[in-house]
């Protein structure tokens, strides 16, 4: 009895143990664990590295390798359950996949070792991967090659400062001239995933600033400085001129950002400052020539005339064109000298020009129009344009060609046919004078105005003006008394105004102050019209009040239904059936149709 008792002892430890060798290996059956990335990556860009794990039970200490040449910017995960159920017995099977993003500084063949991962308390290894990589292009370098030669102080600083988010504003010189453009830009660097929340630029008092153009996006790049990968942006970029010589400080900026985790949630603010810069602004050369207004760049002046033959008093027209690069806007407009007996129009200026990182670039046109009242033969002198030019550091100045014209015609029948005016045949020379000749009004000596009629009117006139006044001035006041009275003469005016908010509002997408408006238009004008005070409003008040000022019943319902419609859809837009549009537009026709139907009550004075 006792042997067979150590039989079944025996046998049934021996299935305890194969059942769990069984199980284990069913396990180890079960979980897959692999790792994916594409064969091919380019040096100093971002890829993903995928791992994926498939098992009857959630994994647990994941752990991805050390990998020699790549930094490992980003972890993301995700996970997904299946739950089946088979004879009545329901089971688990959980996929669990953590996304790498990477970065190889080298190129070459890369090695990535396998990825561990526990289940069920059992370590699972992952498969290793080669990748080749190869040469980039070139997109990870701060500077853009697009750009003019940036003074890079963080990369060109070996000492660069131990944070992992910091703002580094740069210029592309640190010395130039008086109205000199100087190009200026504010980059982000983080090892965070961040959001922009502030952005605050420093006041530049003593420069002229133009914004270059952004993307609608910021576009983000990666870097290494000092081993560390950093996520960079351009955040803002500017051309700057300075009006005045000496050191000039560029004060930091700020700016706020919303930190986030790697699983894309937040978890506070940070608060960054940039760099300083200081611009050693040199002033311009003493020898200016005597046409120079301030143009600092790379210009040239051209003119043209539309004929250089006419009739005396047609109109010609002379352009003057300023093209190249420069400070366009901080110079004086070129003037052409003509002859005084040219008569001068205002001139048409276009400016066709665009803000680039080495100034503004473009044309600028004076279109100059004149009518010649005296014939002859005239010889315009050309149009002188200085400025100062920043590659041979020296004045140049540039003129236009002299304009030949001909007038043709006869000025002596052209003034005393009387067509021109006063002004016109002044502008003619100073020995001409117009003289007037008829119309004249004389009157004999010694003859007064005193005890004529006209004396006497002179007298009661403004008297009677007076009373009439002081008549008006009463009245007014009384009016003013009755508040009442002054209320239900303002109150379509008061309801528009109201009305012109709402549609402000409707416009902006503020839909709960919209329809409040809505309301405070259509109940105020009852209460301002009708003399009911808005504590004493009710909807049956104002439909007895109505009903009794001869108002048709329909427009009273109308009333109550576009009160009943704004009030619910202002907290639950998708019952009514009707857009904010149409409240609007019935709540301005119902106060349009009061106006014309309500008779004014009358208040006794």
């Amino acid at each position: 009895m006792k042997q067979k008792r150590r039989y079944i002892l025996n046998n049934s430890l021996l299935s305890i143990i194969f059942m769990l060798f069984l199980g284990s290996n069913i396990l180890a059956q079960d979980v897959l664990f692999t790792a994916n990335a594409n064969n091919t990556a380019k040096a100093g860009e971002p890829f993903i590295i995928q791992y994926q794990l498939e098992a009857p039970q959630k994994g647990t200490n994941f752990e991805y390798p050390e990998m020699s040449g790549i930094n490992v910017l980003n972890v993301g995960t995700s996970s997904f359950t299946q739950t089946t159920v088979i004879n009545g017995k329901m089971s688990k099977s959980y996929t669990l996949t953590w996304t790498l993003t990477a970065v190889a500084n080298n190129q070459g063949k890369q090695t990535i070792p396998a990825a561990s991962v526990t289940v069920n308390g059992k370590t699972f290894k992952s498969n290793s991967l080669d990748i080749n990589i190869t040469a980039g292009n070139g997109n990870n370098n701060v500077a853009n090659n697009n750009q003019p030669s940036i003074d890079n102080t963080v990369e060109n600083n070996e000492n660069i400062p131990e944070k992992d988010i910091f703002l580094n504003l740069t210029t592309n010189k640190t010395e130039a001239y008086v109205g000199e453009p100087i190009y200026i830009y504010t980059r982000l660097y983080s090892r965070y995933n961040v959001n922009l929340s502030e952005f605050n630029p420093s006041a530049m008092d003593n420069f002229w600033i133009q914004d270059l153009p952004m993307p609608n996006s910021v576009k983000a790049d990666y870097t290494t400085l000092n081993g560390k990968q950093y996520l960079t942006a351009v955040l803002e970029k500017k051309v700057i001129f300075p009006q005045k010589s000496g050191d000039i400080s560029i004060e930091p900026y700020n700016a706020t950002f919303q930190l986030y985790d790697n699983w894309g949630f937040p978890y506070g603010n940070k608060k960054v400052v940039s760099n300083k810069k200081v611009i050693t602004v040199k002033p311009l050369p003493a020898n200016k020539p005597a046409g120079f207004t301030g143009a600092v760049g790379d210009f040239n002046i051209t003119s043209e005339i539309d004929n250089n033959e006419i009739e005396i008093d047609n109109a010609i027209n002379i352009t003057l064109t300023i093209s190249g690069i420069g400070n366009f806007g901080l110079f004086d407009d070129p003037e052409m000298k003509v002859p005084k007996t040219f008569e001068e129009l205002l001139p048409d200026v276009k400016t066709n020009t665009k803000v680039t990182e080495n100034g503004i670039e473009g044309s600028k046109s004076y279109k100059l129009t004149y009518i010649p009242r005296v014939p002859g033969n005239y010889t315009i002198k050309g149009v002188s344009f200085s400025y100062f030019d920043l590659k041979s550091k020296k004045y140049i100045t540039k003129t236009t060609n002299p304009i030949e014209i001909n007038i043709e015609g006869d000025s002596t029948m052209q003034i005393a046919n009387g067509n021109k005016s006063k002004i016109e045949v002044e502008e003619i020379g100073e020995d001409i004078r117009f003289i007037k000749t008829a119309g004249l009004s004389l009157y004999p000596k010694n003859n007064f105005i005193y005890g004529k009629l006209g004396f006497w009117l002179a007298y009661l006139i403004p008297f009677v003006g007076f009373l009439i006044s002081i008549f008006l001035l009463r009245k007014k006041i009384k009016e003013n008394a009755n508040i009442e009275l002054i209320k239900s003469k303002k109150a379509d005016k008061v309801s528009a105004k109201r009305l012109k908010t709402a549609d402000n509002n409707l416009k902006q997408g503020n839909f709960d102050i919209f329809y409040e408006e809505i309301n405070k238009a259509l109940w105020g004008y009852i209460s301002d019209k009708l003399s009911i005070p808005l504590s004493e409003l009710t909807r049956q008040n104002a439909v007895n009040t109505l009903s009794a000022q001869n108002v048709e019943e329909q427009l009273i319902n109308d009333f109550i239904k576009t009160i009943d419609d704004a009030e619910i859809a202002r907290y639950a837009p998708s019952s009514v059936g009707i857009t904010p549009e149409s409240i609007y537009q019935r709540a301005s026709s119902i106060i349009s149709n009061f106006e014309k139907k309500i008779q004014l009550l009358k208040v006794k004075n």
